[in-house]
């Protein structure tokens, strides 16, 4: 569970961001990635001590392009929104986008040899 593998001094104990990092605790100690949110998954692969080992690693570049494509979709089609629908090709061109991006990150054999290690 990565929530138990969290220092104390981990940003998500730090009281500058205890009120925003809330549902982000709630999410990781609840132990079931599905539910996890776009924010939850952003926080754990860059800021989680039980994933430090694949930052900076070979994979790194690959790992951090495909958070930066999943917060591009999601910025661009969830937060900043200006109306609730999209075209096909919009729709098809942001699936492909996260798909691949879904594809680099860590799978969870991966992530068992990171954390058991």
């Amino acid at each position: 569970m990565l929530l138990a593998k969290e220092k104390s001094t981990s940003r998500l104990y730090d009281p500058a961001y205890s009120k925003d990092y809330q549902h982000i605790r709630d999410n990781l100690s609840c132990g079931d990635v599905e539910e996890w949110d776009v924010t939850t998954l952003v926080f754990a692969l860059n800021y989680s001590d039980a994933l430090s080992g694949i930052r900076f690693g070979y994979r790194w570049r690959r790992i951090n392009n495909a958070i930066y494509q999943i917060k591009e979709v999601r910025n661009t089609l969830f937060s900043h929104a200006c109306k609730a629908s999209i075209s096909r090709d919009t729709f098809e061109r942001d699936m492909s986008i996260l798909v691949q991006a879904v594809e680099d990150l860590p799978y969870k054999q991966h992530f068992a040899e990171l954390l058991f290690i």
